[in-house]
């Protein structure tokens, strides 16, 4: 740790920028949705109906989290919820006609956000924040299975 004396600080920026990320979506978005149900609401739309836990592994929180999630969406007719018929624990969510014109109407909102969090940033720089994210995150895998 001597070595790089600004590792500490690291975290501490880290889970600062999360959270201010955070509330100015909240700003921005109001309290129509959360960035993870907007960020579900889009990897339905991409992939079509997915299982519950690859849901949660591709937004790095829990299955509850996510059943959470989808009983909130549920409620607006944003999602629905369909079981496999070969294995009745396994749940599948789909969007809905709704969700698809929920989505086109955040889109806007979304790309201000976007902006207004990494608009000053290089693509360069960009380029450098995706590799060191993905660098950080393949280390955090290989920790985890050591």
């Amino acid at each position: 740790m001597s070595e790089h004396p600004m590792l500490l600080e690291l975290p501490v920026l880290f889970k600062k920028l999360v959270k201010r990320s955070t509330q100015e979506w909240n700003r921005r978005v109001g309290e129509e949705m959360s960035m993870n149900q907007f960020r579900l609401l889009c990897i339905l739309r991409k992939q079509g109906s997915t299982q519950i836990n690859e849901l949660a592994e591709k937004l790095g929180v829990t299955a509850g989290a996510i059943t959470g999630m989808a009983d909130k969406l549920m409620d607006r007719g944003l999602v629905v919820r369909t079981r496999i018929s070969t294995d009745r624990r396994a749940v599948l969510l789909e969007i809905t006609d709704e969700g698809n014109g929920y989505i086109d109407k955040l889109a806007e909102k979304q790309r201000e956000t976007l902006i207004a969090l990494f608009g000053t940033l290089s693509q360069e720089d960009i380029e450098h924040l995706q590799r060191i994210f993905t660098e950080m995150l393949n280390r955090l895998d290989q920790i985890k299975e050591e």
